[in-house]
């Protein structure tokens, strides 16, 4: 049986051999912080890092609509 720890190691691996990429810890500007807050409250996503996620996916998609 493994541990709550060795479960979430488990899946960050899964992730990153999927393609995914480790962002190292960042600090944001306060008008960043304030627009984060927003978002949680307003639902954009379930947590700090789905909302990075999904904004980094909806801003990439969203070029790609402007032909760039």
């Amino acid at each position: 049986m493994s541990t709550p720890s060795q479960r979430v190691r488990a899946s960050e691996a899964r992730k990153i051999e999927a393609g995914g990429r480790r962002l190292s810890p960042m600090l944001v500007s306060p008008e960043a912080a304030k627009a984060l807050d927003q978002l949680l409250r307003a639902k954009f996503a379930g947590s700090i890092t789905a909302c990075v996620e999904r904004a980094i996916i909806d801003a990439n998609n969203n070029r790609k609509g402007r032909g760039q």
